[in-house]
């Protein structure tokens, strides 16, 4: 990362209904977060794993 850039704090949202996953993403992406969305618990799970989220 270069001098002066903040990175983004980042949430993993659960949700299995793709709508709402997406609303929720797009209002934390505009509030400035990283978002990560997952279907499921297995998906996030998988993913944590990997890296750990801030939320």
């Amino acid at each position: 990362m270069g001098a002066g850039r903040v990175m983004k704090q980042l949430i993993i949202v659960v949700e299995d209904a793709l709508s709402i996953l997406e609303l929720i993403k797009y209002n934390l992406k505009r509030n400035g977060f990283a978002v990560i969305g997952c279907a499921n618990g297995e998906e996030a799970l998988e993913i944590i794993k990997s890296r750990a989220p801030d939320l």
